[in-house]
């Protein structure tokens, strides 16, 4: 009962309306969740500010969908969105709340922090998704390194049920770690880990000039791979 409390409140849910699963993992979750939305020749669009997580595509596809990144979401089965991209770029606020005229599942697996606590965006399910999942290992949680879903109370126990069947769910003896780190998640811890960041960055770039360019919240290399992939 804590877990699901805690969770609700860092994701923006309501008691009544929205339920909580705990995945062994962020990809374990998405597989789990794809499994129950997407039907075999389902057409599912990533809007992301770059592109879609692989481990989406493939929970996609896996679950017999068809995927198109950057695609026209208009008449699509669902729509995969993404606030925060593996290149560390944040969806435009106008793209968040943008009405999609389809179901949407949110991976905001960094994004659920870094949105609300620095850029001052909504917490996940204040957004409209049907449901979403965060990593609990990144950005101001101490982990374990679980996925924490949440969203709609029928869809989230269809998700829940699918993830049991494939072995996909986070072992209960790691509840009582996941309490802990939601009750120590602070907003200013994830503004403070931003600014260090950020001061990596103006150290790179004075010492190594144009051999580095920036994203929002971390560098590149020049002709490298960035530091996420």
């Amino acid at each position: 009962e804590r877990l699901t409390e805690l969770a609700l409140e860092h994701l923006g849910g309501l008691a009544g309306r929205d339920d909580v699963f705990v995945a062994n993992r962020t990809t374990a979750a998405l597989v789990a969740a794809m499994q129950a939305l997407v039907r075999p020749g389902s057409r599912v669009v990533g809007v992301s500010p770059s592109y879609t997580h692989p481990a989406g595509v493939r929970a996609v596809r896996l679950a017999g969908g068809v995927f198109e990144d950057g695609g026209d979401p208009a008449g699509a089965d669902l729509v995969l969105l993404t606030r925060l991209a593996v290149t560390y770029e944040l969806l435009p606020d106008e793209e968040l709340v943008r009405d999609f005229g389809a179901p949407v599942f949110l991976d905001d697996a960094g994004g659920a922090r870094v949105g609300p606590a620095v850029f001052g965006q909504p917490r996940a399910l204040e957004l409209e998704v049907e449901a979403a999942v965060t990593g609990l290992d990144k950005y101001g949680t101490t982990g374990p390194r679980l996925g924490l879903l949440a969203g709609r109370t029928e869809l989230v126990g269809e998700i829940r049920a699918r993830a049991i069947e494939l072995g996909l769910e986070a072992r209960p003896m790691l509840y009582a770690a996941v309490v802990r780190s939601l009750e120590r998640y602070r907003p200013e811890c994830v503004r403070e880990l931003v600014a260090a960041t950020a001061a990596v960055g103006e150290a790179l770039e004075e010492r190594l000039g144009s051999w580095v360019t920036r994203t929002p919240v971390a560098v590149r290399l020049e002709g490298e791979a960035t530091l996420a992939e």
